[in-house]
């Protein structure tokens, strides 16, 4: 009798553990914390009697429970943990673990390892349109710079997996074909990335955290002050400075300090070095304040809620990833374009090298639109009319390149050699056309290494 007793309550405890998910979705009886980074989550959908039919209500009722179901965060976390404990895998494709359980944003070594295609002949032709943007506001009495974040991948190299150690010789990445393009050119150019690596080992306090994706408070102090620095050398006026005081060692990460490990959604902690908060100071007193606009992207959050818009800049401007502004909380497709740029003295494309790939997310090619939209865009024409219309010597690389391949065409000796290269290392004619072209023109040029 005492058995059926126990037999019977274990059934019942059975029966109401598989009911709790769905009263927890029900009620909420219970608080769950959110998970952490971003997973888009899809919206409930209402039942008609067309989508039934079609089955895409099916489909969306379908998602939607695979994201609504009592407890799911908790046992997400729970595997996520196991994953991590026991095997030292992340569960989450943006989060990678790397040695000493420092974490990595996996498009970070993506760059690092020059897995983003390099387009050279659209390099090219964006920075030199940039050269004549800079030259024409410089004109016009206002300052354009380019400023491109620190890369973790970049900076801890001998903490990523082995699998992605991986030799550098020959590697070509987006960020060292920008970098050395705009120095060729003189392109007003604020390397973070670069003056990062050199001072690595030699700062008092850590540039980056353990377990997370962007700098320390104190490195982005130092990337703050960098470009306030630029700004007062080249307007040749007295910006505000930017100092801390209050050093304060903290063993646990602050604010974002671990975002990475947030995304990573374990149940424990990940033990890291200390790192440093420093209380940022403004002094705004008697100093020239230029009204400023920024396009760019998470890297500038910290000195935007450090007040550096109002405190540095008079009404500074930030447009996240060019779509939307800041402090205003607008959508930057709904701002008057032009009266934006009139009004500013600094306009800064700010950009981690990670996303270089999509260099100043298409704020360039509106500027460029705004002043120079009654130009032929060389890039989208083709041969004949590029040869058509184009001047004796034209200055636009692409434009240098299409000639070349036009060249290329009318000489029968030229143009076979080149369609016998292509078939001995397997390639189309039209590519190894426009490959020959491209070189021959950096070696005019002399943009080829020695």
């Amino acid at each position: 009798m005492t058995n059926n007793k126990i037999q019977k309550r274990l059934f019942y405890l059975t029966v109401s553990l598989l009911f709790l998910p769905m009263l927890q979705v029900l009620v909420s009886f219970v608080t769950v914390a959110k998970l952490g980074g971003y997973e888009p989550i899809p919206a409930n959908v209402q039942f008609n009697k067309a989508d039934w039919a079609t089955g895409t209500y099916q489909e969306g009722k379908e998602q939607y429970l695979k994201t609504h179901w009592g407890f799911r965060n908790w046992a997400l976390r729970l595997d996520h943990q196991i994953a991590y404990s026991l095997y030292n895998q992340s569960k989450v494709h943006a989060v990678v673990i790397g040695k000493e359980d420092y974490l990595f944003d996996y498009d970070y070594i993506l760059e690092h390892n020059g897995k983003f295609e390099v387009k050279e002949f659209e390099i090219n032709t964006r920075l030199n349109r940039l050269v004549q943007l800079q030259d024409t506001l410089k004109k016009l009495g206002k300052h354009l710079m380019v400023v491109i974040g620190p890369n973790k991948a970049d900076f801890f190299p001998e903490y990523l997996p082995d699998k992605d150690q991986i030799p550098r010789e020959g590697l070509k990445t987006n960020y060292d074909y920008y970098v050395k393009g705009m120095r060729q050119r003189n392109i007003n150019l604020v390397d973070a990335n670069g003056w990062f690596l050199e001072m690595k080992g030699k700062t008092a306090y850590p540039l980056f955290p353990q377990t997370g994706i962007h700098f320390s408070f104190y490195g982005a102090a130092l990337f703050a002050d960098s470009i306030i620095s630029h700004v007062e050398e080249a307007l040749n006026k007295d910006l505000p400075d930017l100092t801390w005081t209050d050093m304060v060692m903290a063993k646990e990460p602050r604010e974002e300090d671990d975002d990475l490990e947030d995304a990573l959604n374990i149940l424990g902690n990940i033990p890291s070095y200390e790192l440093p908060y420093p209380t940022i100071v403004i002094d705004e007193k008697g100093k020239y304040k230029p009204r400023s606009l920024t396009i760019g992207d998470s890297f500038y959050w910290r000195f935007v809620n450090w007040g550096g818009l109002q405190k540095v800049w008079n009404n500074g401007q930030f447009w996240y990833y060019n779509k939307d502004a800041h402090p205003s909380n607008r959508q930057v497709a709904n701002l008057d374009f032009g009266k934006e740029i009139e009004k500013a003295e600094v306009i800064c494309i700010l950009m981690a090298s990670v996303n270089l790939w999509r260099f100043g997310f298409g704020f360039d090619d509106q500027l460029y639109k705004y002043y120079f939209g009654n130009q032929k865009d060389l890039r989208i024409l083709d041969e004949d009319e590029v040869v058509a219309e184009a001047p004796e010597q034209p200055s636009d690389f692409d434009a240098l390149v299409v000639r070349k391949i036009q060249e290329a065409r009318k000489n029968k000796e030229w143009f076979g050699f080149i369609q016998e290269k292509a078939k001995k290392e397997g390639m189309d004619t039209e590519t190894a056309l426009r490959n020959e072209a491209v070189y021959i023109v950096k070696q005019e040029l002399g943009m080829l290494d020695d």
